[in-house]
């Protein structure tokens, strides 16, 4: 199995990927804490936080965290995350340079669309799992829709997903939740905020486990 089958496999058998981004990244590593007590291992640290790379890279470094880069755009920027040690990419938009450049680096590429022209594409230029952004008001409805004619797509919707519509998503046929500010609200400290990101990060794990265990 290459790295990118082994990072691809530990990501679908989570189903949670969280996203962090920050204005201040003195609070990147007290949050990552937050979310690992929470049994959540998959984080996207996005470019738009300062000093990401250098975060990347020392976060990747730890063998039960998959850490990833998102808001990715250019090229440049890619290479210096996959150096880093970027474990995959995610962004809101499709590149095939950047899905070329991260299958090269051995990681998995998740770039983003919304309109079923945009999410076949990215799927058939190789994407590995393709970011549903912005999600719909109705993102169950709209997964459904998709899956329908095209069932083998591999969806990660971003955006509106809690531990009330985590499991609902998969149960209309996600693959992987991409799980952002939710996750990580915003506190009058950030103690609070961490504790906050604790608590709701094992609701999301509790709903997922709950889908998984009406699989059967």
């Amino acid at each position: 199995m290459s790295q990118k089958e082994r990072i691809h496999k530990r990501i679908v058998e989570s189903r949670i990927i969280a996203v962090i981004r920050e204005k201040n990244p003195d609070n990147v590593p007290q949050l990552i804490e937050g979310l690992r007590d929470a049994g959540i291992t998959s984080i996207e640290i996005t470019l738009t936080t300062p000093d990401a790379v250098e975060l990347i890279g020392y976060y990747a470094k730890q063998e039960d965290l998959l850490v990833g880069v998102g808001s990715l755009f250019h090229l440049d920027d890619a290479q210096q995350a996959f150096a880093a040690g970027a474990q995959f990419y995610a962004s809101p938009c499709l590149d095939p340079l950047l899905i070329a450049t991260a299958h090269e680096a051995d990681c998995v590429a998740i770039p983003g669309g919304l309109t079923p022209n945009e999410l076949y594409t990215a799927w058939k230029l190789g994407a590995d799992l393709v970011k549903v952004f912005p999600m719909p008001e109705n993102g169950e409805a709209y997964l459904r829709s998709l899956l329908g004619p095209m069932p083998n797509l591999p969806l990660a919707p971003s955006g509106g997903i809690t531990d009330r519509t985590g499991g609902k998503l998969l149960q209309a046929g996600a693959t992987v939740l991409n799980v952002g500010s939710w996750l990580t609200p915003m506190r009058e400290t950030v103690e609070h905020r961490v504790e906050e990101t604790r608590r709701r990060g094992k609701l999301l794990v509790e709903n997922v486990q709950q889908w998984k265990d009406n699989q059967g």
